[in-house]
């Protein structure tokens, strides 16, 4: 248990280090680390992994159904919970154990996040607004316990939000959140910031500090957030989930 307190005390330390730093990839991996100690699971394993009862015949078993990740099922238990069940059970879960994990899926937060850039001219740079919106039932103002079952103490939901240049790999702007049924965060994005020498990619992820496969992303026009006019003229991208392509589930560790 002290080992554990101990290596989240040291991760958030080297969190902070590389956003001064503005290390984009090694903030990323670093917050992949603390999920993983918080669900004690390898991120390279199956996102399904981490709910109770399903072991990795039933996660083959759910692939062939078209579930390969957990904000797939998350969605199926929200919007046909009976439905749910029944796959589960069809995939070798039994009764008990199916409704126990629907009910668990419906509890995990599914987070609407939307993200702009406000074009308002500033010295010190440009604005970047993101806007989180909690669907499902109501947990007020408080940010609700994480399921954590494999970390010895109880904790809280928590969030960062990184504005980052994939491109040339430079974290521009990162903030610790926790929230309840909604959240609207600031953060400035620097004026010319991204030194790289091809042209930037913009992107708002938001993670989480205790989960694994809930990861989101939004990609931004980088003429607008680097105060530039050398970019196209696109449209903000809204949200969506980090789904993986085929059988190969998102992470940065390793890349």
């Amino acid at each position: 248990k002290s080992v554990l307190d101990q290596a989240i005390r040291i991760l958030q330390a080297m969190i902070d280090v590389t956003s001064d730093a503005g290390w984009l990839r090694t903030a990323l991996s670093t917050m992949n680390l603390m999920q993983m100690i918080m669900q004690g699971r390898m991120i390279t394993e199956s996102s399904l992994l981490t709910l109770p009862h399903i072991m990795r015949d039933h996660v083959n078993k759910l692939k062939g159904r078209g579930i390969t990740v957990l904000p797939q099922l998350i969605d199926l238990c929200a919007t046909n919970a009976q439905r749910a069940q029944k796959t589960l059970a069809d995939c070798g879960v039994s009764q008990r154990n199916a409704e126990q994990t629907v009910t668990l899926c419906r509890r995990l937060p599914v987070v609407n996040v939307k993200a702009f850039v406000d074009k308002t001219n500033s010295s010190d740079g440009r604005t970047i607004h993101v806007k989180l919106q909690r669907e499902g039932k109501s947990c007020g103002s408080k940010a609700p316990t994480a399921h954590t079952p494999r970390f010895p103490k109880i904790k809280e939901e928590g969030w960062w939000i990184v504005v980052g240049d994939v491109v040339n790999d430079e974290l521009l702007a990162l903030r610790r959140i926790s929230f309840g049924d909604r959240a609207h965060v600031k953060l400035k994005c620097p004026k010319g910031s991204s030194h790289g020498g091809r042209a930037p990619r913009l992107v708002v992820f938001f993670m989480s500090d205790s989960y694994i496969g809930l990861d989101q992303e939004i990609e931004l026009n980088a003429a607008d957030a680097l105060d530039r006019a050398d970019d196209d003229d696109d449209d903000d991208a809204d949200t969506f989930w980090i789904l993986p392509p085929k059988e190969t589930e998102p992470f940065w560790l390793g890349e």
